[in-house]
């Protein structure tokens, strides 16, 4: 059994890699863009299909997150995160609908490994977390997208903290540090699953960059409208602060698929 386990894991790095090292090739790219819309479709199907088992009506809405929300999918390096905002239903049809959800979810996740995380809140739980001054809750009105159901969201949330605000910033520059200190140190010659290793630790630098860049708009009111942008469009129109870095080669390596290419319709 381990060794199938080990089997199975080694087979999807194999196919991340090749994933990832074609996400700009013509035909793969589109390629890659039609399975992750696929992955999208087949979560709000497998909502659907859970709904109906369960016999009574569960979901509110179906949102898709952060950066699959934003349309800056990079096909092998990203994954879908979701959130589920359920009706006011009782415990027992709760957990019903929660246990068939996950047995489910966790089977088709073998098609579709780039889900991630799925979160589920009833409305009130929402909006009292949308209520709170954080930096995640006041992402949502750029960062989330509706892909089923009822709009939940119609303004922006409370305006971030500074303690919140410093405490994102130091990890998205810790992020930063290590890729730096990883990176000044490779090998002229690598495997290919440590290249991919390589190439995700550079994608996260790039958003820990954009982020920074975003908190630091937020924290000095200099430019607000940031929070709306797309990471190219940041390191686009940003790039003159941080010229020393290789700006085109790493937007030429992350260039992703506009934001309708990886959603679903509403």
């Amino acid at each position: 059994m381990q060794a199938l386990v080990q089997l199975r894991s080694r087979f999807y790095a194999i196919t991340r890699l090749f994933v990832w090292r074609t996400t700009n090739v013509g035909l793969f790219r589109r390629l890659w863009i039609w399975y992750y819309r696929l992955g999208t479709r087949a979560f709000l199907s497998l909502c659907r299909s859970v709904e109906r088992a369960t016999g009574a009506e569960v979901l509110e809405a179906v949102y898709l997150r952060r950066g699959g929300g934003r349309g800056e999918i990079v096909a092998g390096a990203s994954d879908l995160d979701f959130f589920l905002v359920l009706k006011p239903i009782t415990s027992e049809v709760e957990t019903a609908f929660v246990t068939r959800f996950w047995r489910r979810y966790f089977l088709m996740q073998h098609f579709f490994p780039f889900w991630g995380e799925t979160l589920l809140a009833d409305e009130n739980e929402l909006r009292n977390w949308l209520s709170t001054s954080t930096v995640r809750a006041w992402e949502v009105p750029w960062s989330w997208k509706l892909l089923s159901g009822r709009a939940m969201i119609h303004a922006a949330p409370a305006f971030p903290s500074r303690r919140d605000l410093f405490s994102e910033g130091l990890k998205n520059y810790w992020e930063v540090l290590q890729s730096v200190l990883v990176l000044s140190r490779l090998p002229r010659k690598m495997s290919g699953e440590a290249s991919l290793g390589c190439g995700l630790r550079l994608r996260n630098a790039v958003k820990s960059t954009v982020d920074i860049l975003r908190f630091e708009a937020s924290a000095v009111g200099r430019d607000a409208d940031l929070w709306q942008l797309t990471r190219d469009q940041i390191l686009h129109r940003e790039s003159s602060r941080f010229a020393p870095l290789p700006v085109q080669k790493l937007s030429r390596i992350l260039r992703t698929a506009r934001p309708d290419d990886t959603g679903a319709e509403a």
